[in-house]
Order: C-alpha cells, then structure tokens, then sequence
C-alpha cells in the first residue's frame, strides 16, 4: 500500500495508449485530467467528465498532452513497454478509472435534482389466522423511520413485528397476539390495534398491552392523532377515544339524507386539524368517494373523488386507493377543500378488502410508503387428508368461497374481476363454468340449498347488503330470500328441512337469527351479543345444531349450541378458531386454526362435548378477507376444495416515494 502512495504522489501517470493503442485520443485526455495531482486541475465535476468520455474531440482548455506529446509515447513504449505493464500501475490506473466511474453514477443527476427513491421487499406474511373483520396489516410511522405489520412469532402465531428501516431484523411487541390494523402513535413511540371487538395500544419498548376501549360496531379502519384522540369508524359512524382509554364518544354521523350510508378508513392531518375518509351510499365500496372535515366540526365536504382509503396528503397531492387496488394521486387545495387536477395513477395490485375498503398501504409524512403487492389469484385445488394435493382450476383467477354441490357434482364459486364479483358454477365432469348472477356490482359467499336446485349468495344490486336466490339451472332470475330497507345481511344457509333460513345481520356488531322461509317470518336471534361479533354459521346435516364463530372471549372461536334452541353453548376450538364447516355425515366439524385444518369429533346426545380435536395437516392455503368458509369439504369427507395463492405477495417500501409522486403529477415517468 505505501509503495502505491508513494508512486501516486511522486510520478506522472503515464498514457494510456502506451498500454492500448487503440484508445481514442479523447478518451486518454480526459482520464489523463482525471489523474492531475492537483484538485484544481482535475475535472470539476463528474458530468463534465463524463462528457469529455463521450465527446471525440476535447475543448477543454486545459489539455495538458497534446497530440505531440501521445506520439512521442507510442515512439517510446517499446523501450518502457515492461515498465509500464507493472502490475501496480496497471491497479493504480483501474482503480481510479473505477472509482471516477462510480463518483459519476454517483451524483448522476435523479428526477431533476430529487434524491432517488429506494425500493425494497418484506415477505408477506401468512395472513389471515383470522378473517372475521379483513383488516389491515401494515404501518409505517409518520417520520418513514418504523414499520409495524402483522407476521408470526416463534410459534407460528399471528403477531405484530416492528422493525427500523435501517435494521434488516423485525421483533415481536409482547401482548400482541392476533391483533390486526396497527396504526403509531404520532411519537412513535406507541401501537394501537385491534384484537377481536377491542382497542388496545401496546409500547414499542416492549410495555404489555393496555386496553383502551371496545369497538362500537363493525370496525373500518382507524388514525391517531396529536390531539390525545384515536379516530375510528364503527361504519355507520365516526368516534373518537382518548388514547389514554375511555368510552368511545360518537363524532361523525353520515348524511342519510344525502345518500351517505356507510363511513370509514379515517386518516389525520393534524397540520391542518382535518380528517379525511371515505363515504359510500350502498353496501357495495365500489362508488366510495372520499371526504373531508375538521376534527372540530361535523361539517364535511364530498369531495369528486373515487377512492376508499385515503393515504394522506404530501406536497399538496392527496394520495388514495381505489376499489380496484390503484394507488392513486390527485392534486388539491386543502384550504378550500377541492381537487385542482385529474388524478394520476402512481401504483397497482394493493391488496384491499372487498367490503371494507380497508387497504394494505401507509404513507409517512416525509413521503416514505409501504403496501403489500400481489393480487388475489388462486388456483382450485383438492386436498386429501394426508395434506396432498392435486388441481382441480389451474387458471389462476382472483376466487373467493368454493362451495360443493350436495351430489358432489358442482361447485359454486365467486370470481372477481376488476371492481367487481360474480358467482359461477363450474361442473367437475364436463369442466365448464357457468356465470350465475350478473346484476350488481358484489355478488358473493355463495351457499346450495340442500336440495342442490338452488344457489343463494349475497348481493348488493339494491342499496342494503341482502341475500338473494337463483336455480342453478339458470330457468328463472334470480329472487330475494331476505332484504329490508333498513338491514343488511352478508351471509346465509338454509336449513336441511327447507323451512328456515340462518343469516348474519349486520346490526352493531355482527349478529346471527334465524326466521322460516314461509307463514310467519319474524326474526328470531341464535347470537345477538352487543359486545361480540358473531358470524358464519353453519347448520349440522341433520339440522340440530348449528356452529359459527364469536369472538366474545377476545379471540375467534368456533362455538356450537343447539337449534333453534334452547340449550347450552359447547366452545369446539381451542387457542382460537374460524371457518366452521360439517362432515356430510354430522360426526365431524372442522375448522381453521393457527395454520392448521382441525378435525373436531363432538358426541351425540342432547348435550355434546368435544371428544377430541385432530390436526389434518398443515394449512397454508389462501383465508378469504371477509367472513364466510374459503373452503368446503367433498362429500367422502376425506377430500376438500382448498384456494392455493398463485403469488405469496409482498410488502413492498419506497424511500422519498413522494419525489417520484412530483414526478409523476408533473408528467413524469415515476410509478
């Protein structure tokens, strides 16, 4: 090293074309200034150098080896030649060329003086050892420095981790365990979520958890702000709690009278004391637009823009998501509350739940933004209880809830496309697929009727969520089995003596009654907690009981009690459950737990006790977002129809993302 030193200081470099001839003249100029002892002689900067690369004839006036003095080099490199090819020289000269190379890729200039965005991948975690609210599951604190997502600790348990930016290494918050939807506080130094119907805040230094309040209705999203409040929607309306907890105090009603029905995905601007959310009048999120107000005013403005999660507003530009998973970007005066410019889309395939609106993506104050990529597309797939399996739609289509006919010939099935969900009917023998419903834009969680002639599915074609009915062999339109003007219903099975329907009403909460399909049709509860969620039911073959999920206890669990009643509650999971769906023959019930299919065998007898709990094998299979079974089990009872993920997906973070957003806006190349 001392005698590289040594040379660099005391000897002139020599020319280049004494080693290699056919370097261009220019080329030798401009590494030779490159290599001037002094700094004031060298290039003043790296792109006039790399002009001086490019160009074929210098101008600069301070050549130094004029073309005289390159061929008095040729005439002489036969007599220096062995000098020159030293191996020390032949480094030194690589070296700087190297180095000079990398200083010019270096100070590159990027987006017109904007530093570059950075981008790199998370592997998404397993989602969804819980599907019954479709929450999200990222966060990136407001100074872009942390990010907060939902992953499995040691055991394989659904937890919260949090990592820095510039650790490559995340670590669980203790006391975490199935929460969901993590926002910071604004220092940072906090995490609020949501485990089952509860708001609880946990330290990022590793405190335990602190409940801070139940949850009014069906959670849609949440935002923290500096005025010592947690911002939430219960959906049919916006509250406030203070984040040291308290009851929650109701701050937004929508406008029913303008045609404002349903509120969520809440995002603070503190600078501004503004909050911005979306605002939609049906059941479907696909004409959700977003709004604004002031956090001290219940007056809002609509605002002429299609979104259903706001991200927040950095230099002026209002970013938001779509119903179809784009990130978008549209330019406003936040002063007077209006768009000034057409959006521009910034980004595509979020991951965003159908109902809610709830979108995986955050954005940081300083421009930094996570999202988790990849889109929903499944293959279907047959799975033995030895956990093999083999292809049954090897198309990869965005699918959600497979259902198995009752003679095992059919499947009932939701594909999506774009903004929109249909149910198809797809026959195993002759392989073909049928499109059963086309009115509306959400048509879902399809479910046979016992006798196998009809298909009843939830639909949003009317402006409340009800559940409607067709024969699936398309010879009539398709009817309403329950709707009202004032209810929404997401999910139904009819009972296997063809006189009782069982559906999941969407009240404060989630609720589950029952109600005959003629004569007398008032509404009767099986579970109607106000402080718990109760969905997917599910009735026996023989129509005795009936199973579904409440998180009453704090966490998912699968629950069976007699029907219509009255009788006792037996609790079938242990350590949480979801998913519940009957044998054929009634011995068994199976379900959906920590990433794993269990088999639970109950007894016969007027009061049934769980006689044991079995793991089939390993669940790794795609959960659905919303509640309702995204699985069915084959009338062998040996063989289900799973949903295999066509792409795991990833969480994907972009340093300076705002800079590419400017970009973008003024009609640049940036995404």
């Amino acid at each position: 090293v001392q005698a590289i030193l040594a040379r660099v200081m005391s000897e002139e470099p020599r020319s280049l074309v004494v080693q290699r001839k056919a370097i261009p003249d220019h080329v030798d100029d401009a590494v030779m200034r490159g290599l001037e002892k002094l700094p004031a002689d060298r290039w003043p900067s790296a792109r006039e150098f790399a002009t001086a690369l490019e160009t074929e004839t210098s101008t600069s006036p301070s050549r130094r080896h004029t073309t005289a003095s390159r061929q008095r080099g040729r005439n002489d490199r036969g007599a220096r030649g062995a000098r020159l090819r030293d191996p020390l020289v032949l480094t030194l000269a690589g070296v700087t060329l190297v180095s000079l190379l990398i200083a010019a890729w270096s100070r590159r200039p990027v987006a017109r003086g904007a530093p570059a965005i950075v981008r790199f991948t998370i592997p998404a975690a397993a989602q969804g050892r819980t599907n019954s609210l479709g929450l999200s599951s990222l966060c990136i604190s407001r100074d872009g420095s942390m990010l907060v997502y939902v992953g499995q600790d040691e055991n394989r348990r659904q937890t919260l981790m949090v990592r820095t930016l510039d650790d490559i290494a995340a670590r669980p918050l203790v006391g975490s365990e199935d929460g969901g939807n993590p926002i910071f506080s604004p220092d940072g130094k906090w995490v609020a979520f949501i485990r089952a119907n509860q708001l609880f805040k946990v330290g990022i230094d590793g405190s335990r958890p602190q409940m801070l309040a139940s949850v009014p209705g069906i959670f849609v999203g949440m935002t923290w702000s500096t005025t010592g409040v947690i911002i939430l929607s219960g959906n049919t309306a916006l509250y406030t709690i203070p984040e040291g907890g308290g009851p929650p105090h109701q701050f937004l009603v929508p406008d029913r009278a303008h045609g404002e029905a349903s509120v969520g995905t809440p995002v603070v601007r503190d600078a501004d004391g503004l909050l911005i959310y979306s605002v939609w009048a049906s059941s479907s999120i696909a004409e959700s637009k977003l709004a604004i107000t002031s956090l001290g005013s219940t007056e809002h403005t609509v605002l002429d823009v299609r979104g259903v999660h706001p991200l927040g507003i950095v230099d002026g530009v209002l970013t938001y998501v779509t119903a179809g998973g784009a990130i978008m970007g549209v330019p406003i005066d936040v002063a007077k509350r209006k768009v000034t410019g057409p959006p521009v889309q910034l980004a595509s395939d979020v991951a965003v739940n159908s109902t809610s609106g709830i979108a995986r993506a955050s954005l940081a104050a300083n421009g930094t933004l996570i999202y988790q990529s990849g889109t929903p597309a499944s293959q279907i797939v047959s799975v033995a209880a030895d956990g093999s399996s083999r292809i049954l739609l090897a198309d990869a289509r965005d699918y959600t809830f497979p259902r198995v006919s009752p003679d095992g010939r059919r499947l009932a099935v939701v594909m999506g496309a774009l903004d929109r969900r249909d149910v198809w009917l797809y026959d195993l023998g002759s392989q073909t697929m049928t499109r059963l419903t086309s009115e509306g834009g959400l048509n879902d969680r399809p479910e046979w009727s016992p006798d196998g002639k009809r298909v009843l599915y939830r639909s949003d074609r009317d402006k409340r969520s009800a559940i409607w009915w067709r024969p699936a062999d398309l010879s009539v339109p398709a009817t309403p089995l329950i709707k009202g003007a004032l209810i929404d219903v997401f999910e139904a099975v009819v009972a296997p003596d063809m006189r009782t329907v069982v559906y999941q009403l969407d009240t404060a909460g989630a609720d589950i009654y029952y109600r005959s399909l003629s004569g007398d049709t008032t509404a009767h509860a099986i579970a109607a907690n106000q402080t718990a969620i109760e969905t997917m039911p599910r009735l026996s073959p023989d129509g005795r009981w009936v199973a579904f999920i409440t998180n009453e206890s704090g966490r998912d669990e699968v629950v069976v009690q007699p029907f219509p009643g009255p009788g006792g509650r037996v609790q079938v999971s242990a350590g949480g459950g979801s998913e519940p769906v009957w044998s054929r023959d009634g011995r068994r019930l199976f379900y959906r737990g920590d990433g794993r299919l269990m088999a639970a065998v109950l007894s016969a007898g007027a009061n049934p006790a769980v006689m044991s709990r079995d793991t089939l094998f390993t669940d790794t299979f795609q959960y659905a977002s919303n509640p309702h079974a995204n699985y069915d089990v084959m009338a062998d009872g040996a063989h289900f129809v799973f949903l295999k993920a066509a792409s795991a997906g990833s969480m994907i973070v972009a340093t300076n993302w705002s800079a590419g957003v400017r970009a973008r806006m003024a009609g640049g190349s940036a995404r």
